[in-house]
């Protein structure tokens, strides 16, 4: 496991790798993508690691502020209050993470200790709590980064200190409400498993945004909290109706239900309450009828996700046409 995840573009390795070793002779845990584990998908990887960390430095370049998979790594670190940033080309860093202080390494070659390599220990011993040299006293000499990290363990993580966890989302960060009773889940009555299977089918069929199951954990639990799904309901696809990747704005389509929220606008429409309705599309937008409407804002800007939304949804209608 690693406290430190380093986020970098495939075109800055040599300088993620000389970090990397920085921090481990420092006495820091690090985890960064040298190579993925054989039969792991590249991006589960990442999500694993990614919600382990409890420090992000991210590597900002030409080459990963055009990086949407930096930015959403650096987007969930600066969420959780864990990111720190680096320079290592002097560029105009994403205007969503120019507040936060950066340490600028652009100048450093690993041959000496600098105030800037000082200020990133510095930060780096704030977030996790402890100092480089208590970390090699508990766990003994720091050791070489590895060539290939080890697959995540198969038990269930053990959630950062101050943590919450809930069992069905999976760890909740610093900035998430802790769970109430009210959120736990009820249970349901029996379901055909006919019509389950059926509504399944038709859901992951339209290839809407992310489909189960390969919807990013992240997404999922962030889609959760903002719509509202209860711990109960599966999830089978879910839109990220946000511009980077964090999916506390979107629809997400249950087994039962149809959950969404964008800005302050937010809505449930159980499968069984769409017959009789009129379901049109118009731009970004979905006409739910009775005076309820869904925003796609910011997941397309041609109007064509919101048709196959609406298409969706007649779908469902039929499939529950006739039904108690």
């Amino acid at each position: 496991m690693g406290d430190v995840f380093i986020s970098y573009a495939r075109e800055d390795r040599p300088a993620a790798e000389r970090i990397a070793r920085f921090l481990v002779r420092s006495g820091f845990s690090v985890w960064w993508d040298r190579e993925i584990p054989v039969g792991r998908a590249f991006d589960d990887v990442i999500e694993e690691r990614l919600h382990l960390a409890r420090c992000v430095v991210v590597l900002w370049s030409s080459s990963s502020i055009q990086s949407e998979w930096v930015k959403t790594e650096a987007m969930e670190g600066a969420e959780r209050q864990i990111l720190l940033p680096a320079l290592i080309e002097q560029v105009r860093i994403p205007l969503a993470f120019r507040r936060l202080q950066t340490v600028d390494l652009c100048a450093w070659n690993d041959d000496s200790d600098t105030d800037e390599t000082l200020k990133l220990l510095v930060g780096v011993k704030r977030l996790l709590g402890t100092s480089p040299a208590a970390v090699s006293e508990a766990s003994g000499p720091a050791q070489p980064v590895s060539e290939s990290p080890s697959p995540p363990p198969v038990h269930e993580p053990v959630a950062p200190r101050g943590v919450a966890r809930n069992a069905d989302t999976g760890p909740l960060t610093a900035s998430d409400p802790a769970p109430t009773p009210e959120a736990t889940p009820r249970p349901r009555k029996a379901v055909d498993p006919a019509l389950s299977t059926r509504v399944e089918e038709l859901v992951t069929s339209a290839k809407l945004g992310d489909v189960r199951p390969r919807i990013p954990t992240t997404k999922e639990r962030n889609a959760r909290q903002s719509c509202g799904v209860p711990g109960g309901e599966k999830v089978l696809a879910l839109i990220d109706c946000t511009l980077w990747g964090s999916a506390r704005d979107a629809v997400v389509f249950g087994e039962h239900a149809m959950y969404f929220h964008n800005g302050t606008a937010s809505g449930k429409l159980p499968y069984k309450d769409l017959r009789g309705r009129t379901i049109k599309a118009g731009g970004c937008q979905v006409d739910l009828d009775r005076g309820m409407h869904c925003s796609l804002s910011g997941a397309t800007d041609d109007g064509h996700t919101a048709l196959v939304v609406a298409k969706l949804l007649r779908r469902l209608a039929e499939l529950y046409s006739g039904r108690n």
